[in-house]
């Protein structure tokens, strides 16, 4: 009844209910390195510009200190046919409180995972976006919505099973080789590097040695990120980038909020497309100023001016070294080992899925200027 009461009005709207893999658990004040699936509330919200996402940031802290719920954040520049930035709200309930669970009765693995404090939250924080965003045009919603809405907690606990299934198989496959870095606990920090005065150009194995393994040694990797293309005759290929990841443990949640505020505004100065991950009072960043095999200049440059904020301003909350969002960190140390990581290679099966997917994506209805994304067991109705 409740699920129906307070969780179905919020998912006709923009929020979403999904299933996130979590890769930190923070439990006694401690981070733990875990991965399990967990269901949640999600809702993006859009911006025309940085200032008005920081001001809804400093929003969602408010209303997290009232309701004492820290969600997970993700931010991120989009540049399409206009540059926006997309803050979206995670909210779960954590294994560690007491709320009672709109799914399961009693303990279990992950904890309650969704209750009526995800509830609450989402709705004091739709109104609040509402009230201050959306009527004064500062925000704007998505241009899709989510059309499925669970009809009972069945459907929820059916798909939280398939998906811990296949993450099981995932995390028991074999590990890619000796370049990947499972912890940089033990490793001495090096000197922050000088940032470049030149942003032009990309790193050579010169700025591997005298930029790049600084930064290492300071909790940054590289992560290769997929990208789907669209080509001239219909297909869809899929290629793989780098991108320098920094980590940071900020303690409290709204310590990593103020941290990710001053990173937009840095990213902002150097021209720089940011995206940023606020799970468990941690920050993860990435920078990037193009798509291509070569990490630039640029983003070296960008990488460093982070970590000397951090080191700065931020120098009484230390990170925790050990502790890292994923459980496979690329640490290459030469461009030909950038190039050729065994991480940077393309998955056929993880290319497929990823197709099939955008596919199934362009099966779409329009509403106004509204595109609902159908669900998986909702039939397409073709209303051009």
């Amino acid at each position: 009844m409740q699920l129906q009461q307070y969780i179905q009005p919020l998912l006709k709207g923009h929020w979403a209910l999904r299933f996130h893999t979590r890769t930190l658990l923070l439990k006694g004040g401690e981070l733990l390195g875990v991965k399990y699936l967990v269901p949640c509330l999600r809702r993006w919200f859009h911006f025309g510009n940085v200032d008005d996402a920081s001001a809804f940031l400093k929003d969602v802290v408010r209303v997290s200190e009232e309701e004492g719920n820290e969600p997970l954040l993700v931010i991120k520049e989009h540049v399409g046919e206009e540059k926006e930035y997309r803050v979206a709200v995670y909210s779960m309930t954590p294994d560690c409180h007491d709320a009672v669970s709109l799914i399961a009765k009693g303990s279990q693995r992950v904890g309650p995972g969704l209750s009526l404090m995800d509830a609450r939250f989402g709705i004091i924080l739709e109104r609040e976006f509402s009230d201050n965003y959306l009527s004064t045009g500062r925000g704007r919603d998505p241009k899709w919505r989510w059309t499925q809405v669970p009809k009972n907690v069945y459907w929820i606990k059916e798909r939280q099973w398939r998906g811990e299934r296949a993450l099981i198989r995932q995390m028991t496959k074999p590990v890619f080789g000796s370049m990947v870095t499972p912890s940089l606990e033990g490793v001495v920090p090096l000197p922050i590097p000088d940032a470049p005065a030149s942003a032009e150009g990309a790193c050579g194995d010169e700025e591997f040695t005298t930029l790049i393994k600084p930064l290492y040694s300071r909790g940054w990797y590289v992560v290769y990120n997929h990208q789907l293309r669209k080509l001239s005759n219909a297909e869809i290929t899929l290629k793989k980038y780098p991108i320098m990841t920094g980590f940071y443990d900020l303690k409290m949640f709204d310590v990593a909020v103020a941290f990710t505020q001053d990173v937009l505004t840095l990213a902002r100065a150097e021209n720089i497309a940011v995206s940023l991950w606020v799970d468990s009072r941690t920050v993860t960043v990435q920078g990037t100023s193009e798509m291509s095999m070569n990490i630039s200049l640029r983003e070296a440059r960008f990488a460093i001016l982070v970590e000397r904020l951090f080191a700065e301003k931020y120098k009484g909350h230390p990170r925790t070294d050990d502790v890292h969002p994923l459980s496979l960190l690329a640490q290459p140390q030469t461009v030909k080992e950038l190039r050729n990581h065994p991480l940077s290679n393309v998955n056929p099966k993880v290319y497929e899925n990823l197709r099939v997917q955008k596919m199934v994506q362009a099966t779409l209805r329009k509403k106004g200027d509204t595109i609902e994304y159908i669900g998986e067991n909702e039939k397409a109705e073709d209303e051009s």
